[in-house]
């Protein structure tokens, strides 16, 4: 049983939601995992999974004290009372709560001096109590009480992997786990001065650890997570913050043994940056289930991705020459084994802002286009593992799906930016006002001049003409495969801005759906719009609101 002590000094790193993506991630290769919630002050793990409140491991520690685990109570009955507060989440995955936090006990207890005597440390007083009520021999005792526990759990649970959610600081109450029962330790933190004197804080008091504990020759991992990290944060970026943290544990000076246990830490490539995703943070979503682990555009999941390569790493090390490429090696295990696709990590970045999107796809001011229309359509490509025929049906079929929802994301993200907009400066202004407002605005900055032909009274349906635009200017070039890409992405991305202008004041709307329409097909009605308003010449998109009737095929 490898166990992994997922811990930040300071709250608000997302910490918790790491651990569930992991543990989600290990269970999907296989692995039966054990979550342990010790953050006793603030609970949280259970709320991840949408489970309720109920007695965890601090009851489990209230009916038997630091005697009992050592030897005084047969391991029989305590797995017996330890097991009825393990809950199953699926198969593989199982969860032991901190405690029943909905009860005014749970709380009594753990501000007592009867719970500070689990942790106790001579000679510091304990709730009044001087040293001597509490001979020094009971930190030896608490400390072999804590590793009774972790053995009961491997013997009788037999979990491949123990993951604890550490409470936060550093101090005698999170020491035991850190120092007694990590393998390795996952430690979250701000790269600004704050976190960086806390992680090198939290990687001093290991090192010290396992030089005091030389005899056993006991290796602790450390892997350290920078977090909230922006998501325009380029390589550049990320290097400043890793020398940043770097220079500061070069600073510390170390003697003997010590200095070359501090050697192995905060090598460049141990760092795992997590993206600042507060859209998935702020519904507390986990992205590593089936259903989405597939999913090529957030971010987020490739730098989970990342931290399980390095907390969880599947391969031998001994077959790697260097220990970069046994880090590589372990990210494509990863990949392999998840069902993602390295290549989808070159898209993320782009596909995570509206402001991404128009620099790499700008038809007005970026004078290739054709080539950086290529460029994404053999991206896609490569994100699907797309053979180069196009005759495929079934190949053609996911690309389009695939390119329609990288539109939807990028649509998201503009359409909440509109909605503030108008809420803030516009509050009145009508449905279609809206609507007009977004097209005039939009022209240009990615496909051409969206002209509004005609929309309802209610702004629920609707035509568009995209005059000039890079789907059939001769000028570009492009081939029938590459605008059908941008075809795609471009439904895509006005089904997610209308739906959102919708939403906004109508919360009953579900979608909005946007299809091409070939000017064959077109109606003369919309065709003669088009020419009283100047501009015939470009594509045609029909707009309407999705009802269970008009759903349409992607």
């Amino acid at each position: 049983m490898k166990t992994l002590i997922f811990h930040s000094v300071k709250g608000g790193v997302g910490r918790t939601l790491a651990l569930c993506n992991v543990a989600r991630a290990l269970t999907d290769i296989g692995k039966r995992v054990l979550m342990l919630d010790f953050d006793y002050t603030a609970p949280g793990l259970h709320y991840k999974f949408g489970r309720s409140s109920a007695p965890g491991y601090i009851e489990y520690l209230e009916t038997f004290d630091v005697e009992a685990r050592t030897g005084g109570v047969v391991d029989k009955k305590r797995w017996q009372a330890l097991e009825r507060n393990i809950e199953a989440i699926d198969k593989n995955l199982h969860l032991l709560r901190a405690g029943n936090e909905s009860n005014i006990d749970f709380w009594n207890f753990i501000s007592s001096h009867l719970f500070h005597r689990l942790f106790y440390t001579a000679p510091n007083e304990v709730d009044g109590l001087k040293p001597s009520v509490f001979p020094e021999e009971w930190l030896d005792r608490n400390i072999e009480a804590f590793l009774a526990d972790k053995e009961l759990i491997e013997k009788n649970l037999a979990p491949d992997y123990l993951l604890v959610d550490c409470k936060t600081s550093l101090d005698i109450f999170s020491a035991f786990f850190l120092l007694d029962w990590a393998d390795t330790v996952v430690h979250f933190f701000s790269a600004n001065p704050e976190g960086i004197q806390y992680a090198c804080g939290t990687a001093t008091a290991l090192v010290h650890h396992m030089a005091e504990e030389s005899e056993k020759d006991r290796q602790i991992g450390f892997v350290p997570v920078i977090s909230r990290v922006p998501n325009y944060a380029g390589e550049q970026e990320k290097a400043g913050y890793r020398e940043a943290v770097r220079s500061e544990w070069r600073r510390r000076k170390w003697k003997g043994n010590k200095a070359n246990l501090a050697a192995d830490f905060f090598q460049p490539e141990d760092f795992v940056f997590l993206s600042e995703m507060s859209q998935i943070e702020a519904n507390e979503r986990i992205l590593f289930t089936w259903e989405d682990r597939r999913d090529p555009l957030w971010k987020l999941s490739h730098d989970y991705l990342s931290l399980c390569a390095r907390a969880a790493p599947q391969l031998d090390e001994k077959r790697f020459g260097e220990t970069n490429n046994w880090w590589d090696g372990n990210e494509k295990w990863w990949y392999e084994h998840l069902g993602m696709n390295p290549n989808t990590r070159i898209l993320a970045k782009e596909f995570d802002s509206y402001i991404h999107l128009g620099t790499m796809l700008n038809v007005d001011t970026q004078p290739n286009i054709a080539m950086r229309v290529r460029t994404f359509h053999l991206l896609m490509g490569g994100v699907l593992d797309l053979k180069d025929s196009t005759e495929d049906k079934q190949t053609t079929e996911r690309q389009q799906a695939a390119l329609r929802e990288a539109g939807r994301r990028c649509g998201e993200d503009f359409g909440r930016e509109l909605n503030e907009t108008f809420t803030r400066e516009q509050p009145s202004l009508e449905l279609r006002q809206r609507i007009a407002s977004w097209a005039e605005f939009d022209s240009g900055v990615g496909f051409g001049a969206i002209r509004v032909l005609d929309i309802s009274s209610q702004g629920s349906e609707g035509w568009l003409l995209v005059a000039g635009d890079a789907f059939d200017r001769p000028d570009v070039g492009l081939r029938p495969e590459e605008i059908q890409d941008l075809r795609a992405f471009f439904e895509g991305y006005v089904e997610s801005v209308l739906t959102d202008l919708h939403k906004a004041m109508d919360k009953d709307v579900s979608a909005i759906r946007v299809r091409g329409i070939t000017e064959a097909n077109t109606p003369d009605h919309i065709k003669q719009l088009a020419t009283e308003k100047g501009s015939q010449a470009g594509s045609y998109y029909e707009f309407f609101r999705e009802t269970p009737t008009t759903k349409i095929a992607d």
